[in-house]
């Protein structure tokens, strides 16, 4: 019970602070070609089962690299998603375990609906015409149909069953601030609570991580462990 209360306590000072936090979103301005991507952001998402809240921190290395971290209210990490040049892995770092499986069908178990690495790069950005720099293209089959305002930022998008609505960007950026989305099987809202630009040394390796010492498991045995 005390330990219950406790929880209460600290998630309410979290939040707290977070209201306190500066403000100040957008920490670099944007470079004429982006190259790496690195910020903070909150998400929610509601299927017929439940409804979970979370925060994720995110690093991109344009084209083909990416690293996703996500943690639960109380800053404690949950699994981390790495994706390099289509090797897509779903790590849960505290049970030693992993997944090995395609990009999308990862961002899939992450967001509620299947997305590729370049598609989720421009959903956190809202720079869906960056092609020259994130290098992916979709299909004619899979092409995405979109609505911009009057100052051509894009404010919502549809692809198949997925439909998104930009409710705010950072200041007068075409950047995303608060983002939802709606999916036959989800539903959801993400909220960056900042991003930066080129900030992250490109001599220094993007993904440094070694999966010595954990036990690969089916994505069913590692989704029993939340």
């Amino acid at each position: 019970m005390l330990r219950r209360f406790l929880c209460v306590i600290l998630c309410i000072i979290l939040l707290f602070l977070e209201s306190c936090h500066s403000k100040r979103v957008l920490l670099s301005p944007l470079p004429s070609q982006v190259k790496t991507i690195e910020g903070h952001a909150s998400l929610r998402i509601t299927t017929e089962q439940k409804s979970t809240r979370s925060k994720f921190s995110f690093l991109f290395c344009l084209p083909e690299q990416g690293k996703v971290d996500v943690s639960d209210l109380l800053g404690r990490t949950l699994y981390q998603i790495i994706i390099d040049e289509k090797k897509a892995f779903l790590v849960v770092p505290s049970k030693k375990v992993f997944w090995k499986g395609e990009e999308e069908e990862i961002l899939n178990k992450f967001l509620g609906f299947p997305l590729n690495l370049y598609e989720m790069i421009c959903l956190l950005t809202g720079e869906w015409e960056r092609e020259a720099d994130f290098g992916k293209l979709q299909s004619e089959s899979e092409e995405w149909v979109f609505e911009k305002d009057q100052k051509g930022r894009i404010i919502s998008g549809n692809r198949r069953e997925l439909h998104f609505e930009v409710e705010s960007f950072i200041d007068n950026s075409s950047f995303v601030r608060v983002l939802v989305f709606r999916h036959p099987l989800s539903s959801g809202r993400i909220k960056i609570i900042n991003i930066a630009f080129n900030r992250f040394n490109p001599g220094k390796p993007l993904l440094t991580f070694s999966l010595s010492g954990f036990r690969e498991e089916t994505l069913s045995d590692i989704l029993e462990k939340f």
